[in-house]
């Protein structure tokens, strides 16, 4: 990843196991950043239709540390 450049200026996370990021990235939960957060169709049950290369991307449930 050395062809990648560094951001200018970083800031802290308030994460200990993220540490710095970018001075403009926005930081804060997910679930206060979704109006909802539901399952759907996963594993057997996904078709070949059900994969697309644009939109909105999936996030399993399961990988929340804590929403509302």
């Amino acid at each position: 990843m050395s062809h990648y450049k560094p951001y200018p200026v970083y800031k802290e996370s308030g994460a200990e196991w993220i540490g710095k990021v970018p001075e403009h990235w926005l930081i804060g939960r997910l679930g206060d950043s979704c109006m909802s957060i539901s399952t759907g169709t996963f594993g057997t049950a996904l078709g070949a239709n059900d994969y697309i290369e644009d939109g909105i991307p999936v996030i399993n449930p399961s990988h929340r540390l804590d929403c509302k």
